[in-house]
């Protein structure tokens, strides 16, 4: 999580969780920064991936970049993503403490000009 606090402060970001997508970008200040960096430290792996509709979502905000956080293995929704998007946004994705969507990851990271890293 330390990753959160070199966001710059002109940015600006949504974050998802349990209820569903926010309302709006919130500014990267150092406050929305700790609340992220509390949030992501909060997630408990629990299975049921499924990120097409929260990507197609975010991709219609048309945003610099775009990070997939993911736990898990879904299935293979690169076409679809890279359809909506349209190269407009870079993807990253990012695998924590399971490795088995790398290569799905990896691929919607490289076409779509983003990175894929696995944090342990």
């Amino acid at each position: 999580t330390d990753g959160i606090y070199v966001l710059d402060s002109d940015l600006r970001y949504l974050m998802f969780n349990e209820s569903g997508p926010p309302a709006a970008l919130i500014p990267a200040t150092d406050e929305n920064k700790e609340r992220l960096r509390k949030w992501v430290a909060r997630i408990d792996a629990g299975g049921g991936t499924q990120p097409e509709q929260a990507l197609k979502w975010a991709l219609g905000l048309r945003p610099e970049a775009v990070f997939l956080l993911t736990d898990g293995q879904f299935g293979d929704i690169v076409n679809d993503v890279t359809s909506a998007n349209g190269g407009r946004s870079r993807i990253h994705t990012i695998s924590f403490m399971n490795k088995s969507g790398e290569e799905l990851l990896r691929r919607i990271a490289d076409e779509n000009a983003g990175t894929y890293r696995f944090v342990p």
